[in-house]
C-alpha cells in the first residue's frame, strides 16, 4: 500500500514533495523492519536522491535521510562498510555548510564517523573525530555531563589501542570522576573504566 501511495503521489521524474519524501520514509522503514533490506536501502537511497535534488529540502531531512542510510548499510556487513561511511561523510558536509559545526547533528554524525573508523582500524581520524565531539559536547552539555564522560572513555579506549598508556589514563581518570559523581546508575561503566585502568597500571 506504500508502494502504491508513493507511485500515485509522484517520484524521482515528479518535482519531489514534503509528502513524497515521508512516504519514502515509510516505505523504506516498513521494508527494513520486514527484514527487505535490499530494497529498504535503495528506497531510502531514492530518499535522499529526491532531498539532494530539492533546493529546497530542508538540511536536517537530508542529513537524517543520509544517517539512517548508513546505518542500514552498516548492518549489512564489513562489505558496506565503505558506503556507509560516505553517506556520513556526504552528512558531515551538508551539517558545515547549512547547518553549522556546532549544531547538534553535527555531535552524532562525528561521533558515527569516529565508530566508522575505530571498526576500519584508522585509529589515528577516529581520535580526531572523538576529540571534535568532546569539544562540541563540553560546550552544549557542560564539562562534567554525562556525554562528556563518555567521549572520554572512547578516547581513553583510542589511546589504549595506540598504546598511548599517559593519555589513555588521564582521559578514563576523567571519565571515571564524572561517572562516579552518578554512582548508581553508572555502576557498570565505572567497573568497565576501573578494569581499564588496572589493565594499564599493570602494563
Amino acid at each position: 500500500h506504500l508502494r502504491a501511495a508513493l507511485e500515485l503521489h509522484g517520484g524521482l521524474p515528479a518535482p519531489p514533495s514534503g509528502e513524497t519524501v515521508r512516504l519514502g520514509s515509510c516505505l523504506a522503514e516498513a521494508l527494513f523492519a520486514a527484514g527487505e533490506q535490499d530494497e529498504a536501502i535503495e528506497e531510502q537511497q531514492r530518499v535522499v536522491a529526491i532531498l539532494q535534488a530539492s533546493e529546497d529540502a530542508p538540511a536536517e531531512l537530508l542529513v537524517n535521510a543520509l544517517s539512517q542510510l548508513a546505518c542500514w548499510l552498516e548492518a549489512q556487513g564489513r562489505e558496506q562498510w565503505g558506503a556507509a561511511l560516505e553517506s556520513l561523510q556526504e552528512a558531515e558536509r551538508i551539517i558545515k555548510s547549512r547547518l553549522g559545526q556546532e549544531d547538534p547533528k553535527a555531535i552524532d554524525v562525528k561521533r558515527d564517523v569516529a565508530m566508522f573508523h575505530i571498526k576500519l582500524g584508522d585509529h589515528e581520524t577516529a581520535l580526531r573525530y572523538l576529540q571534535d565531539v568532546e569539544f562540541l559536547e563540553r560546550r552544549l552539555h557542560g564539562s562534567q555531563s554525562v556525554q562528556v564522560a563518555r567521549i572520554l572513555k572512547a578516547l581513553g579506549m583510542v589511546h589504549m589501542v595506540r598504546n598511548h598508556a599517559g593519555e589513555a589514563e588521564q582521559c578514563l581518570q576523567q571519565a571515571l570522576r564524572i561517572f562516579e559523581a552518578d554512582y548508581p546508575v553508572n555502576a557498570a561503566t565505572i567497573r568497565d573504566i576501573k578494569a581499564k585502568l588496572n589493565s594499564i597500571a599493570s602494563a
